[in-house]
């Protein structure tokens, strides 16, 4: 059930077959879940917002890059170039939504 320590995260993610569009899908759920706890003013979502926004969406993105270049040796996998972009756009958003929670979470310890 559990990976064996000599294991790392993206040969468990390789062999247990999760494409790498599924991590994207996912960073762009955190992306989508960060930009929706900056509404609340609740310092621990604010707090939640910015580990989903920039650690998990950061992860999730280089966890998808290091996949799709493991398949690209496979015969049969086709590599789409858009989810490159993609995979940028949504590290750059969450970066710039976790900003948002870093400025109120600033503000409120400030003041």
């Amino acid at each position: 059930m559990f990976p064996a320590e000599s294991e790392t995260m993206s040969s468990v993610i390789s062999e247990r077959g999760v494409h790498p569009r599924t991590l994207l899908a996912c960073a762009a759920g955190c992306v989508v879940a960060s930009a929706l706890l900056a509404l609340p003013r609740v310092f621990s979502l604010h707090v939640a917002g910015y580990l989903l926004g920039s650690f998990l969406t950061i992860l999730l993105v280089a966890l998808y890059r290091r996949t799709d270049l493991e398949r690209r040796a496979l015969p049969d996998y086709f590599a789409h170039p858009g989810l490159a972009v993609a995979a940028t756009a949504l590290a750059g958003l969450g970066t710039l939504v976790a900003g948002l929670h870093v400025w109120w979470i600033a503000t409120e310890l400030a003041g």
